[in-house]
């Protein structure tokens, strides 16, 4: 397809993860969603619901890249003026980098992740398709990543080039969404890039944004107790905002972190004496009672500290922005996922809030936003009663992998306003 052909003003969205993060491109900047690609029956079902004008191709996209190139040209004679492409991050994310290794020692993983190479199909649909813009989002740690390619080792990042074919001004850099006024630290790699009327390609890598790009500010961000802090009363009525179901031990626990600390459990104090013991010390040297701290009991009788780090079982810091907001974000002993203040995990209604998927209204704080896609997205047919309880239920998953939509909103208006 040349570049001379018209551009189509709609997007092509691939590891769309349910079209969460396509809330900021269809209704922030009034960008059709005209094809999706997803991997997962039930987020592809959510996508058909919630972007019923979308042709959703379901399926691995390495068996599917011909089906989705083919959807678009029987539909479009010109170019897509976006592709978006947020591959999975797993096999690239420090978080949880030393269970990945455990496994790869183990032989119950292999040593090249086969999901790090994901993104190359995606771009070879970028390729035959030449849209005016594309955006690649992922962690930071995709810039080191390293792949088998032609049966050599190459950079993930370096292969974006060859791959893509001639004509492309990229940029590739670090950001953060929190910038963005989302209420949780998302660092992300974002590589963005633009057709230009010449035969090279051309990649930049940056430490910070280009000067023209709105990467937002300090002064933007939202921290956790502004965006939620008056939701600290759940209501068992609302399936979105009831309590999470938590082991009894993980509220006993959570309940003796000092609240507004951002502490974590594993320094909880004696009960008894108030004297503090030393990480994964779980009987006092003091008066030897038993500390509220994360603990198993052995066959034998004795308390033993459970392995982590003090990361887990540990509050969020009520003067920030909240940690990543990932699949776990239902799991105590996940890291910081506690709430701020209150003995439990967060609630989906939170989540949502703290993902921009939902406004922040919260007159305590004077904090209040009106994203115009609050009310155009619903989990609720894919979702049955006893779901909304699981602590890794389909909302939970679809948000933690999701770009935000304010993030993608912004990322894309810039672009398609300010690039030179």
């Amino acid at each position: 397809m040349g570049e001379d052909l018209e551009v189509v003003r709609a997007s092509i969205s691939l590891f769309s993860s349910a079209g969460i993060g396509d809330l900021g491109i269809e209704y922030g900047c009034g960008i059709p969603v005209a094809i999706s690609a997803e991997l997962l029956p039930k987020r592809a079902d959510l996508i058909r619901t919630n972007y019923p004008k979308c042709d959703v191709i379901e399926g691995d996209i390495r068996t599917t890249k011909n089906q989705l190139i083919n959807a678009w040209n029987e539909t479009y004679t010109g170019r897509p003026i976006l592709i978006t492409l947020s591959p999975p991050c797993q096999g690239m994310s420090t978080n949880g980098a030393g269970k990945i290794a455990a496994s790869v020692r183990k032989g119950k993983r292999p040593k090249n992740d086969e999901r790090n190479k994901l993104l190359l199909p995606g771009l070879e649909i970028v390729k035959a398709l030449q849209p005016e813009f594309f955006l690649i989002e992922n962690v930071p740690n995709m810039k080191n990543t390293i792949v088998e390619w032609r049966k050599k080792p190459k950079r993930l990042l370096e292969l974006i080039k060859p791959t893509v074919g001639k004509g492309y001004e990229i940029h590739s850099f670090v950001m953060d969404f929190a910038d963005y006024g989302v209420p949780h630290h998302r660092k992300r790699l974002i590589t963005i890039g633009r057709r230009r009327h010449r035969k090279l390609t051309k990649l930049i890598e940056n430490k910070s944004p280009p000067e023209w790009f709105d990467f937002g500010a300090l002064s933007e961000r939202i921290t956790v107790k502004q965006a939620i802090g008056n939701h600290v009363r759940t209501r068992q009525k609302d399936k979105y905002h009831r309590k999470p179901n938590m082991n009894e031990k993980h509220v006993v626990w959570a309940s003796h972190i000092p609240k507004n600390s951002g502490d974590t459990a594993h320094l909880n104090r004696c009960i008894s004496c108030r004297n503090l013991d030393e990480f994964k010390v779980v009987t006092c040297t003091k008066c030897d009672e038993p500390l509220p701290r994360p603990h198993v009991i052995e066959k034998d009788g004795t308390r033993r500290a459970i392995r982590g780090y003090k990361t887990s079982y540990r509050r969020m810091s009520p003067d920030q922005p909240a940690n990543t907001i990932t699949m776990n974000s239902g799991v105590a002993s996940s890291d910081v996922k506690i709430h701020y203040s209150a003995p439990r995990v967060l609630t989906l209604w939170e989540i949502m809030i703290l993902s921009s998927l939902k406004n922040t209204n919260n007159w305590k704080s004077g904090i209040v936003t009106h994203h115009p896609w609050s009310n155009q997205y619903s989990f609720g047919k894919h979702m049955e009663s006893k779901d909304y309880a699981l602590q890794k239920n389909l909302i939970r998953q679809a948000l933690g992998e999701s770009i935000p939509p304010l993030a993608m909103y912004r990322m894309v208006a810039s672009i398609l306003r300010d690039w030179p």
